[in-house]
């Protein structure tokens, strides 16, 4: 594998790190990283000890620090690495000294939209990458007598570090399924057995670890399966389709794939042609929709199984897979005779590139506009509750959402997805807005703050202006964005 991988084309290295650029240039601390910058806090409560012991073997202290901007620049280089093995692996890139469009095919585990918020984390990010690359590594040794090995070993890896990860290890092997059956090979059941195998002995090593360990993880609880549980799940699915709606309908992912789909359906079409059977063909044909089929299930399984659902954007890691699929497809057709299939590919890959670094762009610069906002807030708060309180433990409560920062509005409204991948914090609802107000001064956060937020009006009204009210009960101090009138 090292003398296939190791003439590693300089091009799409930096392009790589071109993409993560507009986050590195951003330079701000995103979700978790605000109270972990503060306490330095690692992952043992999520049950990734592992991760927890790079962090703390990297920074020599019983801390995690962050690796900023190294751990963004490296994350990016190994989830590039991932997506050159997946290719190689699949067929799809063959290492030479002259570049060629196909060879983006390399970058498509890094490009999707969703893994911005997994790229955008200064602590966690080198993390979830490892855990990708891991998911990956077994798939290139997929005919070793070894893959039983490797592949146990790689999951109880990828359940220390980043847990989802797992399920894109079996999609990756859902895609080599689709890979062999397009080329009229034969069916994967033995790999297929041995991955199975393969996760039960990494998750029994993973509980046992956990128990001796005293690791209980919060949201590891599973939905407990019964017909009343049912709806939840529809809301579930449901919650997932509008997630979709929002990234390929209103933010015109769709516009930028479409060429790619049609692309795809013109190369399957030709690989499909070439098989003389047609029960052969039905049989390549069912075989395909039900390894994609596997690929949706995988996508969404945790988050439709826990009782406490996480739905964020790095909880999409198994997204990249469905692009894969789509160059699976129209690889045909950067080979055939005809020149306009030939463009249309070429096209594809450009028009797909070329949005998906507009949508990184977009990102770091709502990162940045946001954080400035955040700034002024904190700024102003934490010098008015401190000149109030100036020697005692202040307690913060937010009460409604701060509007979005200016700059970020327009961005927000042409690009909704950016309402997930970089959510207000500033809001009742979300854990960290206390945090991202705490960028001078430490406030704790308020354990019975819904009673509060209900008898909001009722307090002294510390302050008043534009943005919000600042009310008092004590030491602790209602931040209402809503102004109670």
């Amino acid at each position: 594998m090292m003398k296939t991988i190791k003439p590693i084309n300089y091009i799409l290295l930096s392009i790589a790190i071109l993409y993560v650029l507009p986050i590195i240039l951003a330079n701000t601390y995103y979700l978790d990283d605000m109270g972990r910058a503060i306490l330095g806090y690692s992952w043992g409560h999520d049950g990734r000890f592992i991760a927890s012991l790079v962090a703390k073997l990297l920074s020599l202290q019983d801390i995690a620090i962050s690796l900023y901007p190294f751990s963004i620049i490296i994350s990016a280089i190994i989830i590039f690495i991932s997506g050159t093995i997946l290719a190689i692996t699949l067929g799809l890139y063959t290492p030479s000294k002259q570049f060629h469009i196909s060879h983006l095919t390399c970058l498509i585990l890094l490009i999707p939209p969703f893994l911005l918020e997994n790229l955008a984390f200064r602590f966690d990010s080198l993390y979830m990458a490892l855990s990708i690359f891991l998911a990956i590594l077994p798939i290139y040794y997929y005919q070793h007598k070894f893959f039983i090995l490797i592949s146990s070993i790689c999951l109880f890896l990828i359940f220390g570090l980043y847990q989802i990860s797992s399920m894109l290890y079996f999609s990756a092997l859902l895609c080599l399924q689709i890979s062999h059956s397009i080329n009229n090979k034969k069916i994967l059941w033995k790999v297929l057995f041995y991955s199975l195998i393969s996760f039960f002995l990494a998750f029994a090593a993973y509980k046992i670890i956990l128990h001796f360990r005293g690791y209980t993880i919060e949201r590891a609880a599973l939905l407990p399966m019964s017909i009343n549980n049912m709806h939840i799940i529809i809301n579930r699915l449901s919650d997932y389709i509008n997630i979709y709606k929002t990234l390929f309908i209103s933010s015109k992912y769709l516009t930028a794939t479409a060429l790619l789909i049609i692309g795809a359906i013109c190369g399957l079409s030709i690989k499909l042609y070439k098989i003389d059977s047609m029960l052969v063909r039905l049989k390549q044909i069912l075989i395909i929709i039900l390894c994609i089929l596997g690929v949706m299930i995988c996508s969404v399984f945790p988050n439709i199984l826990l009782e406490t659902m996480w739905l964020t954007a790095r909880t999409f890691i198994v997204f990249p897979i469905f692009i894969i699929i789509l160059a699976i497809f129209i690889q045909p057709l950067f080979t055939h005779q005809k020149k306009l299939l030939k463009y249309i590919a070429t096209i594809a890959y450009i028009i797909l590139f070329s949005y998906s670094f507009v949508l990184s762009s977009i990102f770091g610069s709502i990162l940045k506009n946001n954080d400035d906002y955040n700034n002024l807030l904190a700024t102003e708060i934490t010098h008015k509750l401190t000149s109030v309180v100036p020697d005692e433990q202040i307690e913060l409560v937010i009460a409604g959402s701060a509007p979005p920062a200016i700059r970020s509005l327009l961005l927000y409204n042409k690009y909704p997805i950016m309402h997930l991948l970089v959510p207000n914090h500033l809001s009742e609802d979300q854990y960290w807005g206390v945090k991202s107000l705490s960028t001078y001064y430490w406030f704790n956060w308020s354990t019975n703050k819904e009673e509060l937020i209900l008898q909001k009006c009722d307090f002294p009204l510390l302050e008043s202006n534009h943005f919000y009210q600042i009310r008092q009960k004590e030491n602790t101090f209602i931040i209402d964005f809503d102004k109670c009138i």
